[in-house]
């Protein structure tokens, strides 16, 4: 047979070919199925490859480097959470004389205390103020704007606490210093015992 050198003659070529499916339903048959078998082959191949290349780190998915922690703008800082990080933690257990009270309330007392004569030399008035404001109510926390902590001259916890009033929605502390006694009270209105009120004792 001589070989196809024009374009009609090849046309006419490529013509039988796809056309010789459709002379009758077992061509069409094994044309689908040569078809279907041509794509799987195709699909497991490439199926193949790509987990080649996540294996052998040379793929998309092997970019992926050691996670980077997410870290948060200093614009975006949590008034609260930094209040909490400065401040002095409450003690678990605060040994008490007179009444009984929450041991909750005690604990406190105790956290306020301990950052109420924290004031050593060059603190920022901030700072202080800070370290109250997990144990102190919300208008104490503002009275305390106008308190210079220099002037706080306890510097020294220096006996246990007397509870001098306890009852369900009050609790009154008396708690001994180096220099005086300083008068503390404590409400829960949501839950969490806080003091309202502080001075020094009669």
């Amino acid at each position: 047979m001589s070989p196809i050198r024009s374009n009609r003659g090849r046309a006419a070529a490529w013509r039988s070919v796809w056309s010789w499916p459709l002379h009758s339903r077992g061509r069409a048959l094994i044309t689908l199925v040569v078809v279907v078998g041509v794509l799987l082959a195709v699909g497991q191949l490439s199926t193949r490859d790509t987990q080649h290349e996540q294996s052998s780190g040379t793929g998309p998915a092997a970019t992926t480097s050691t996670p980077v922690p997410a870290t948060r703008s200093d614009d975006t800082t949590d008034p609260a959470a930094e209040a909490s990080r400065s401040a002095l933690p409450a003690p678990s257990t605060v040994r008490a004389v007179g009444k009984d009270a929450p041991p909750a309330a005690l604990e406190a007392a105790g956290g306020f205390m301990r950052n109420w004569i924290n004031t050593p030399e060059g603190i920022e008035p901030e700072q202080w103020r800070d370290g109250l404001e997990p144990y102190a109510m919300p208008e104490l926390s503002g009275q305390l704007r106008s308190v210079d902590p220099a002037r706080v001259t306890p510097s020294e916890l220096v006996g246990d606490p007397r509870v001098v009033r306890a009852s369900p929605p009050v609790v009154e502390v008396h708690w001994p210093t180096d220099t005086d006694t300083v008068r503390l009270v404590l409400i829960h209105p949501e839950g969490t015992w806080r003091v309202r009120d502080v001075g020094v004792a009669a």
